[in-house]
């Protein structure tokens, strides 16, 4: 059993991520939940859990502190899932700290969060682990394909340093616009408070149909570092 310590001044993550469990047909997790963040360094490396979901306040300062504490006392390889009602600079910077996070912007269902720590706690072998972390969202973006001339609107379901999830259906598309592996495209995406856009460039590497009519996309983004500092400027 993998111990999961929720952090959360409430019990519904707690039960949220029980009834997920139940929903999958899954006894791979055993889940406790605590209002405290004052556990020492040497608590983690020695009676910690396996795997932390973190609650976050929705005050930017409140959240200064949150982070603060995580930089100096969690494991940098103990897989944490972040859940916020805002994504700050400061979330996105955690990606040069921790190797095994995801960032979740709140509300989201607990089947979602569950799935995260599913993959975050298997050994899919070398190689084979997302460790970027990835923001959550669900937001209209517009891909542009300059090489045939083409762009549609898609809805971007994961942002990461490292790449995007998007989906798009038949309607959004005009014909010929369905993308393939290998193909370079461009995402423009508007983020931040003040909002500001931003355009990237990259590859698809991974396409699939959906139940729904619609296709979904994996994105790697060619240039990640310049992502990565637009990003931060971004939020």
């Amino acid at each position: 059993m993998k111990r999961v310590l929720i952090i959360s001044i409430s019990l519904a993550e707690q039960r949220e991520l029980e009834g997920a469990a139940q929903l999958f047909a899954s006894a791979e997790f055993t889940f406790n939940t605590t209002s405290s963040f004052g556990q020492e360094a040497a608590w983690w490396l020695s009676a910690g859990p396996e795997a932390l979901v973190l609650a976050l306040p929705p005050d930017e300062e409140l959240q200064t502190y949150y982070l603060a504490k995580m930089q100096e006392d969690v494991p940098r390889t103990l897989p944490i899932v972040l859940l916020s009602p805002i994504i700050t600079s400061g979330l996105m910077g955690l990606s040069q700290t921790f190797e095994c996070l995801r960032i979740v912007k709140m509300p989201a269902p607990g089947t979602t969060i569950f799935k995260m720590l599913v993959e975050l706690t298997t050994d899919f072998g070398p190689n084979k682990r997302q460790h970027h972390p990835r923001y959550l969202t669900d937001q209209l973006i517009l891909i542009s394909d300059e090489v045939r001339g083409l762009s549609f609107q898609a809805t971007m379901k994961n942002l990461s340093v490292s790449g995007a999830y998007f989906e798009a259906g038949p309607g959004a598309q005009p014909d010929g616009a369905n993308l393939k592996e290998q193909d370079i495209i461009k995402l423009n995406i508007e983020i931040g408070s003040p909002t500001r856009g931003y355009a990237f460039d990259g590859r698809v590497v991974w396409t699939k149909p959906l139940a729904n009519g619609n296709s979904g996309y994996g994105i790697a983004f060619i240039d990640k570092e310049e992502v990565y500092n637009n990003l931060l400027k971004g939020f």
